[in-house]
């Protein structure tokens, strides 16, 4: 019995770098190096909180949205989405933020650009 749920997690284990795999259209969720915005993780922020259009919300306090998104291998961001479910309105500003980014710095795994796989969270406090 052992034996027979070994086999079962092995085929688990051996799927975890790539999410699908359809020829070249592969999106890993990590590579050898990782996309970048141009300018580094300061400039990302910078970029974020001056172009956020800030929601009318009801009420005071902090909200996480946290968006996923492809970076593609010529550096576009596609497939912007919230990776959970969390205030609507404030989903829909972090998505428009996202979809306004200028082109990255690919991902590079084994010497050639990927397409790979990206999840941000954006924080907005409400006063």
């Amino acid at each position: 019995m052992r034996l027979l749920i070994l086999f079962l997690f092995i085929p688990l284990f051996g799927y975890t770098q790539k999410q699908y795999d359809f020829l070249d259209t592969a999106v890993y969720i990590y590579a050898d190096e990782g996309p970048e915005f141009p300018g580094g993780e300061a400039e990302m922020m910078r970029f974020i909180s001056d172009s956020i259009d800030y929601p009318t919300l009801n009420g005071c306090g902090a909200f996480t949205s946290y968006i996923t998104f492809v970076v593609e291998k010529s550096g576009e961001i596609t497939n912007v989405k919230p990776a959970r479910k969390g205030n609507e309105i404030v989903d829909s500003c972090a998505v428009e933020v996202i979809k306004k980014m200028p082109v990255w710095n690919p991902g590079i795994s084994e010497g050639k650009a990927v397409r790979v796989r990206f999840t941000l969270p954006i924080r907005i406090h409400v006063k």
